[in-house]
């Protein structure tokens, strides 16, 4: 499967409410692992949804992090509207892995 092909099922599983718990929590990682605009448009849509269960909200800020970390920097306007546990998470990732992302 090439590589858009398989971004666009990870997002349709991490978007889809009719997905299992863990089905949408491993596409939040994988998505995570890829990187790429989609990915992270997809994951902030999911990080910043009150309705979404707070795990999943948690893991869509750990892959925030990683995305983060792996470019080189942290887009400020990802953590306006995160929900509580998105934002915790993206921050302690950052804060251990490269603190001066932080302002």
């Amino acid at each position: 499967m090439a590589e858009e092909d398989r971004v666009s099922a990870l997002i349709g599983i991490l978007l889809s409410s009719s997905a299992r718990p863990d089905e949408r929590d491993d596409a939040a990682i994988d998505l995570g692992r890829l990187g790429g605009q989609r990915a992270v448009d997809a994951l902030l849509s999911v990080a910043r949804d009150p309705r979404v269960d707070p795990a999943l909200a948690g893991t869509s800020g750990e892959s925030l992090a990683e995305i983060a970390l792996r470019s080189g920097r942290l887009d400020e306007a990802w953590l306006e509207g995160l929900v509580p546990t998105a934002r915790r998470e993206l921050i302690e990732w950052v804060r251990r892995e490269r603190p001066d992302f932080l302002k």
